[in-house]
This record gives structure tokens, C-alpha cells and sequence, in this order.
């Protein structure tokens, strides 16, 4: 897990260290809003928010902001830290943006195997009813009960 901390108040930074150091993550400190690698949070400072904020957001997975009072609806954030606060209080807000950065790899994982799951789904569908009809008229020797077969398998695939 990195974070990336854009920031010139000593105190901030301090605390922020310290927090980081406890809860075992690795935290980058940052006195320009020049971003040019990816990180899984960016936390950035109130003086540092500007026109360029948005586009920070591009390389990060989440997005915070330090700030006195409430951002306006332009700048898109994930989080809020308000200042001043507590090391416990940052403590919670980062475990909490760890969480749910955690949950959303595990939906993500998810989502994909139930798409190879419904894509597997219809190419068995597909197959029986391709080769069905060489089946009952082959081996089984009986073209009429493919048919009824048939019948069954699409109103049940449509009901369900």
C-alpha cells in the first residue's frame, strides 16, 4: 500500500509518519503537486488544492483532501480529512480508506469470475443445442425427442 502525501507543513507531515509507521504503511511525502507515478491513496494538502487537483485523481485509486471547510462540488475527492485533526482520528480515516480499497479489488475479482461464469453458461447452451439434434438422431435414434428436448431447455431458459 503507498501513499503519497502533498503537503509543506511540518506538523502534518510529522503526524502523518508517525500514523503511517503504526498502521504499516509506506507513505511518500510530497512538497509539489507533479505527480507522475500511480499510487493506491493521495492525500492532498489544503494550500495544494487548486485547478490541478482533478487531475490528480487520474493517477490514484482514491483521492483525499486536508481541508478546513467543505470542497466545493468541482473538485472530485473521495475522502476528507478536516483540519486540524487528531492522529487517531487520521488513524481511522486511513484504515477505513484501506478497507474499502481492499473490498473493491475483491468485488472487482468477483465481477469478473461471474462473467467467465455466464460466458461458459452459454457456450454450454450453445453446444447442446448445436450438436443435440446429431445426438438423438445418431445415438439415440430418435429425431422427436430432440425436439421436445429443445423445447423444454429454451422456455425453461427463458423463464429462468
Amino acid at each position: 500500500m503507498k501513499i503519497l502525501l502533498i503537503c509543506d507543513t511540518a506538523i502534518i507531515e510529522h503526524i502523518f509518519i508517525l500514523v503511517c509507521k503504526r498502521i504499516k504503511v509506506d507513505l511518500i511525502v510530497q512538497k509539489t503537486t507533479s505527480v507522475d507515478k500511480k499510487y493506491d491513496l493521495i492525500i492532498v494538502d489544503q494550500p495544494f488544492i487548486d485547478n490541478k487537483f482533478n487531475k490528480i485523481k487520474r493517477l490514484t485509486t482514491r483521492l483525499g483532501a486536508i481541508s478546513s471547510e467543505e470542497l466545493s462540488f468541482e473538485k472530485q475527492r473521495d475522502f476528507l480529512i478536516p483540519r486540524p485533526f487528531l492522529p487517531t482520528k487520521l488513524e481511522a480515516i486511513l484504515k477505513e480508506q484501506i478497507e474499502l480499497l481492499a473490498s473493491e479489488k475483491k468485488d472487482s475479482k468477483n465481477l469478473i469470475i461471474i462473467l467467465i461464469a455466464i460466458f461458459f453458461w452459454f457456450m454450454a447452451f450453445n453446444s447442446f443445442e448445436t450438436f443435440g439434434s446429431l445426438f438423438f438422431k445418431n445415438i439415440l435414434n430418435d429425431s422427436n425427442l430432440y425436439s421436445q428436448m429443445a423445447t423444454f431447455l429454451s422456455v425453461s431458459s427463458i423463464l429462468s
